[in-house]
This record gives C-alpha cells, structure tokens and sequence, in this order.
C-alpha cells in the first residue's frame, strides 16, 4: 500500500512538472464583446500583428463568446496591433471595422517563465473597448483556466 501510495504522488508530481515545462506559449489573446441583442451577435474574428508582423488570427465565432489565441514570443517588449473583421450579413463577407473602432497599438511585455495575458472587451457594436494586459504565473494562470 505504501509503494502504491509513493508511486502515485511521483505520478502526479511529474505530471505536474511535466505540464509547467511543456508549456509551448508565453503570450495569450483573447477578445469578446458584450451583446445585449441577439440579433447583433455577429461572427467575427481578429488579427494579431506584432512586430509589424501578422502572426495569427482568432478563429471566427460569434462576437458574444470568447475567441482565444496562444503564442510563443520571444522575452521584451512587443507592439501589439489587433485588426478586428466582422462578417457583414448582407454580403457574408469580413469586413473590417472602421479605423476609429480598431483597438489603438499597445506595447505588452512578454517574459520566458511567465505568461502575458492580453485581452479586449468591446462595448456594443464594437463602439467602444478596454484594453488589459496581465502578467500571470504559470501556476496562477493553470489554476485559474482549469475550472473555465
């Protein structure tokens, strides 16, 4: 019984050390809007340029629900740019929002062990939004994703 219990406290403590090192991303995006109507909960997605690079996209969903994007980044500062597209009812084409509705440029900085979390809540019609850039531990951001 002692060897059973020894063996399964290794297991989970390896599993566990396992999980923190074998993290793949350091940067985490995600974007979702406040829908009052139903009928405006369009489909939209975002695009992450960083760098002046585009690197990734969100995969388009509904605007109400969370769209999420993992990245891995190398340490420092980073400018951060977000492209919001909408996919127009009548033509079912994204499109994307006006310049004076995309987020403005942010620097975030990213760090080797520990996790950016970048994340935008839009208003309804995409009028207005609010930026928030969290440092997160990878213990802190396990525990906290696991029961979301």
């Amino acid at each position: 019984m002692r060897k059973l219990f020894f063996w399964l406290i290794l297991f989970i403590t390896a599993c566990n050390l396992t999980s923190v090192k074998a993290r793949k991303f350091n940067f985490v995006f995600t974007t979702r809007d406040i829908i009052k109507n139903p009928e405006n909960d369009l489909t939209a997605y975002s695009k992450i340029i960083i760098d002046n690079k585009i690197t990734n996209a969100t995969q388009p969903a509904p605007m109400s629900s969370p769209q999420t994007c993992r990245l891995k980044l190398s340490p420092g500062n980073h400018l951060v740019k977000v492209i919001k597209y909408v996919k127009d009812p009548s033509d079912r084409k994204f499109k994307p929002l006006q310049e004076k509705y995309q987020p403005r440029r942010r620097f975030a900085k990213t760090f080797k062990k520990k996790i950016t979390f970048f994340s935008i809540k839009y208003t309804e019609n995409s009028c207005r939004y609010r930026i928030n850039v969290h440092i997160l531990t990878n213990k802190f951001y396990n525990n906290y994703f696991r029961n979301r």
